[in-house]
Order: C-alpha cells, then structure tokens, then sequence
C-alpha cells in the first residue's frame, strides 16, 4: 500500500491539500468521483 502513497498526494494536493489526507478505499473512491466529475465537465463544456 506504501507505493500508492505519492501518486495518491499527487491527486488529493489538488482537491483535500496535504499529505495527512485519509488513505482509506472509501476515500479513493470520492476523490476519484470528484476527479471523474470534474473531467467530465470540463469535456462536456470544452467539446461544445
């Protein structure tokens, strides 16, 4: 679980901003949503 540590950061420095972000799947999982949301929008307004 160790490895998934800095690209995890990477991702949750955006959106939660700190290395003391919950690791837990439920957590993963939200910011994956968010981050699946937030490209979503951007597609959908940059392809119209």
């Amino acid at each position: 679980m160790g490895g998934f540590v800095p690209s995890t950061d990477v991702r949750t420095g955006k959106i939660g901003g700190g290395g003391d972000f919950p690791r837990t799947l439920g957590q993963r999982v939200v910011v994956g949503l968010i981050a699946l949301i937030a490209l979503g929008v951007t597609l959908y307004f940059g392809l119209r």
